[in-house]
């Protein structure tokens, strides 16, 4: 059993439940006799409508979807899953894997996509990936929870159970006593006047030992103290202050102070109450070790995604170095273009470290250097002049804006200019204040040829460029070629939470 196998398990003893849903008989047995042998529990459904009845009475972790069947498709399930249900982590089956495929499924938040026939170990591998997602995203909206209650819980002792003491002292002294939350009233010298049972057990102070306890040493962080006592001074109180304290045994305890400068008995004082917050900040450790693990595996992804279409690449130059058919050697490098296009998304990501967005700028320099640098591309008359504001770019959006930001500075650079010939290609890239973000590619060479329909191109290159930017950037386009070729694309970026959720849901 793999290790991501081990780490869903720890997180929920449960087995996770996996429903597959396929008009196949033989695909729903082999996919549940494989799934069941790792220990999960596997519903199974024809079609969608017995998958919705499933759905309604069970709580599913994982679903498997044929994406061709015959009374709805797998990207129609997905869409009413998603609006019907709290949405498990869906995974795709196709027979056809294409750039729609995958942009549809990411659009739509799936986890991944696999291709049929289906291979055990591929299979595997992304379940127990998605199911890892699935758990540590249900361990983290616990834990949220579980600290709401605890800030909520406090407020409503202190509210109730704290500054209500002063208001008699026969109500005083039978909170004091009675409450669930420790309590101490100290001199502003520090001395220990009064402590409840409560923190007495706490800090494990006894009536014979108090004398030996000083609050100013009981702190583990010093810095942490003059924070404290600075704000108390300056505000006469301090509200849920979370520090590291010792206990008169030596051993450490987390918790969150409240304090108020108070008068008791005619002199200064301070009303302290602690509650005891040492298992909040143990589980708030594991579930960072957890998302750093998740973090950590990301990057993995993306660097081993980058190092594939790579060997893609490099087998792409082998094929065209080794062949005479001059055409056939253009197309191979047009593709190998596109497919470093998107290596190089993948690439930034696992150098920055930032899992929800890519540099633009950064990303549209490195393509201006591929073809720029390239053998035999343009004069060294042509220049480029490039105009950048800062703009960030969620993934769900990253590869189509560099697919059509390749397809127009290849074309600017290999076809603008006769051989030898003088000119400039500038490239500009805007945000506005309501997220819009406007490029421009432009040029002051020959011009689009008079054959081409610049509303509705035919070449492949403007077809892809006019597809990726309507339908999958929801974008607009305008193409010129007045004075040279000029291209302006505007679209909207996307949301953070919105990045975020497409990235999970990416099969890159």
């Amino acid at each position: 059993m793999s290790d991501t196998k081990k780490i869903s398990i720890a997180l929920d003893a449960a087995p996770a439940v996996i429903l597959v849903v396929d008009d196949e008989e033989s695909i729903r047995k082999t996919l549940k006799y494989m799934l069941s042998k790792e220990g999960y529990t596997v519903l199974t459904a024809e079609h969608a409508s017995i998958a919705y009845e499933i759905l309604d009475k069970n709580s599913i972790d994982l679903v498997i979807s044929d994406i061709v069947m015959p009374d709805i498709s797998g990207l129609s399930l997905v869409k009413y899953i998603n609006k019907q249900y709290q949405p498990p982590q869906i995974l795709l089956i196709t027979g056809e894997p294409s750039l729609e495929t995958a942009t549809s499924a990411v659009k739509l938040g799936v986890f991944d996509y696999i291709s049929k026939p289906v291979k055990k170990r591929a299979l595997l591998d992304v379940v127990h990936q998605a199911i890892e997602k699935k758990s540590l995203l249900d361990e983290k909206e616990r834990l949220v929870q579980q600290n709401l209650r605890y800030l909520q819980d406090l407020e409503e002792k202190l509210d109730q159970r704290t500054y209500r003491l002063l208001i008699t002292e026969e109500k005083y002294r039978s909170l004091f006593e009675n409450t669930n939350v420790g309590i101490g009233i100290s001199a502003a010298s520090g001395e220990i006047i009064e402590v409840n049972p409560v923190l007495s057990r706490l800090i494990g102070l006894s009536t014979e030992n108090r004398k030996n306890y000083s609050i100013a040493e009981s702190w583990v962080e010093e810095s942490r103290r003059s924070k404290f006592i600075q704000k108390l001074d300056l505000n006469g109180n301090v509200e849920q202050f979370e520090a590291e304290f010792y206990r008169l045994n030596g051993s450490k305890y987390w918790a969150s102070v409240t304090a108020k400068k108070i008068k008791y008995r005619d002199e200064d004082a301070v009303l302290t109450t602690i509650l005891d917050i040492s298992k909040r900040k143990q589980d708030e450790i594991q579930l960072k070790q957890a998302l750093d693990d998740k973090e950590e595996m990301l990057r993995e992804i993306h660097h081993r995604t980058k190092n594939n279409m790579n060997v893609i690449i490099s087998l792409l130059n082998m094929q065209m170095y080794s062949s005479d058919n001059k055409e056939l050697k253009e197309i191979l490098k047009k593709v190998n273009d596109r497919i470093f296009s998107m290596s190089l998304v993948h690439e930034q990501i696992y150098l920055s470290r930032e899992f929800s967005s890519i540099d633009l700028p950064k990303y549209i320099n490195s393509l201006i250097m591929r073809h720029y640098a390239g053998p035999n591309t343009m004069s060294e008359s042509v220049k480029i002049e490039t105009k950048y504001d800062p703009v960030k770019i969620g993934l769900s959006q990253a590869i189509p804006t560099g697919l059509v930001l390749n397809e127009l500075i290849a074309n600017a650079i290999n076809h603008a200019f006769k051989d030898g010939g003088e000119g400039t290609i500038t490239v500009q890239l805007k945000q506005s204040k309501v997220g819009e973000v406007d490029i421009l590619v432009m040029d002051d060479g020959l011009g689009f040829p008079k054959r081409i329909n610049l509303i509705n191109p035919s070449t492949l290159g403007l077809h892809m460029v006019k597809i990726l930017v309507e339908d999958q950037l929801n974008g607009t386009l305008e193409i010129s070629s007045e004075q040279g070729a000029t291209v302006h694309i505007r679209f909207k970026v996307e949301s953070p939470d919105r990045q975020e959720n497409d990235h999970a849901g990416s099969p890159s």
